[in-house]
This record gives C-alpha cells, structure tokens and sequence, in this order.
C-alpha cells in the first residue's frame, strides 16, 4: 500500500485512463474519486473486498480509503473515466456540504453504481460531455466541465438517498445530519457533546452509529477532513504552517504536526517543501 501524492491542476479533473494490471498494490490519496468504467470487465479492488465491475459501472471511493481498479484479463486492457476533486469546490454549489455525504457514509451506502441504474447512465453521460468539453476547449468549457461535475455530485447523491429508502431495517437520519453538519463545519471548535445535544442523541447509540457509518470514530473523522483540507492548503497556499492549522480547525500547530506526521509520515512542512520541489522540477 502507498500513498499517491496526486497533484490537481484545478480543484477538479476528468481523465481517462487505461490499466493492464491484474495484481497490483492499494493506493490512498486526499481527493474524493469516481470512476466511471468504459472498457472491459474489472475489479475494482479494495482493502475489506472487490466489486466486479462491468461497463458503465460507477464507483466512487473516499478520501484515505486504499483502492485499485484492477482488470479481470490482462488480455482486456480496462478504460475508464477518473474524476478527482477537493471538498473545496461545494462551496460554490447550493447545498452542496449535502451532496458529499456518500463519500463519508460506507456502511449503507455501496460504492458500486450499476450500470443498469437510471442514476450511472446519467453519470457516465455527463463524464463523456465533460471529456468532450475538455477535448474541444471552446469559450466557457470550464464552466460545463464543473456544471456535469455538478450533475453527477447530484446523481450519486440521490443514489445514496434510493439505497438508504430501500433498507429493511430503520437508520436514524439524525446520525446523516450529523455528519452533513460536520462536513460543513469542521473547522470549527467542536465537541461530541454538541453533537449529541444538536441532534438529541444517546449517548452510546452516537457513538456506535456513526462508527458503524463511516468506519471512524467522530474525533477521528473530524482529524480526516481536517488533515484533507490541509493537505490542500500546503499544495495550493503559501500561508504559514500556523495559519494552516487554526483555519483546518487544529487547535495547536503541535496537534497538527502530530496528526500530520501519523497519517502520512512526514511534518507539515517537510510535505510542502518535497510538493513544491516536485512543481519546480516539472515547470519549464
């Protein structure tokens, strides 16, 4: 397993791409994905298990999750259409903190979209736009490209909400909104009592539901997107380590490098400095 440093241009991307491997090591990054699978038979591969992936599939994997689209014969070469992008760009969307919630919510909602469903037909069309813009590159392809992001966001969203009604079982929709509240604040100073007061929760049951849905505890999925956003700003910002670390929401740079240096083994700073080296050696 590796960490790929994956350096976006913008705050979003659409890319083709092919792959002949049939074995291969799991990768993590910071960007949301999707992928949308045009060629051949796959599997996409992940720590806890595979989905068989057929043409037209969709897939989408969480920031820090560790993933592989693999191809079932190396004689079939896969194709598809990678997405990648920053939490960043929803605020530009209305509403949009409720249309990342399928990226943080696993345990009820799966990451393979068929290709039979109404909502990947709508996906793979608007990737296949968005790469027609790209290719063409008229006045405003930009503005399209995001607009089918848009489109697609809003696709695998009400994916997540036809999967979550069709559950035999209750879900407490309190836990959801918890985690759409923390995705649109989690900069701020917060407390899993404010949490459990906002939403009048058990306190055991808040605990273990959100577990359950996300894989993390609260004070750890709060350092995920925080250490997401940061990972942005010492790419894209020359602001001083400090000013990173009280506009991520960490309450001492000494908490940061600590978060920092667990999750990808390296400070802070030795992280922008290797990342702007990298851009140096790749301009010109």
């Amino acid at each position: 397993m590796f960490f790929e440093n994956i350096q976006l241009e913008r705050e979003f991307v659409f890319m083709e791409k092919e792959g002949c491997f049939e074995q291969h090591a799991l990768h993590i990054h910071e960007s949301l994905e999707i992928c949308v699978l045009r060629e051949n038979e796959a599997v996409f591969h992940l720590l806890d298990r595979d989905y068989d992936g057929r043409p037209g599939d969709v897939f989408l994997f969480r920031p820090f999750d560790p993933h592989w689209p693999l191809t079932r014969d190396a004689r079939k070469p896969i194709g598809w259409v990678m997405v990648l992008f920053s939490p960043i760009i929803v605020k530009w969307i209305p509403g949009g903190i409720h249309l990342l919630a399928p990226f943080y919510v696993r345990d009820r909602i799966s990451p393979h979209v068929p290709a039979h469903s109404e909502y990947a037909r709508n996906i793979q069309q608007s990737a296949f736009l968005a790469l027609e813009e790209q290719a063409e590159k008229r006045i405003g392809w930009e503005a399209k490209q995001f607009q089918y992001l848009v489109d697609i966001l809003v696709q695998l969203n009400r994916y997540a909400e036809n999967q979550i009604s069709h559950l035999s079982e209750a879900m407490d929709h309190r836990i959801i909104q918890c985690i759409e509240y923390i995705l649109g604040n989690y900069s701020e100073n917060l407390s899993t009592d404010d949490f459990i007061s906002r939403f009048d929760l058990k306190r055991t049951h808040f605990y273990e539901s959100f577990k359950r849905l996300t894989g993390l505890s609260p004070n750890a999925f709060i350092n995920r997107l925080r250490l997401q956003m940061s990972m942005y700003l010492l790419k894209n910002q020359e602001m001083p380590i400090t000013r990173i670390a009280l506009e991520c929401g960490f309450q001492s740079v000494s908490y940061f490098n600590y978060v920092f240096k667990s999750h990808l083994g390296e400070a802070p700073r030795n992280y922008r400095n290797r990342i702007k080296s990298t851009k140096d050696m790749q301009t010109p």
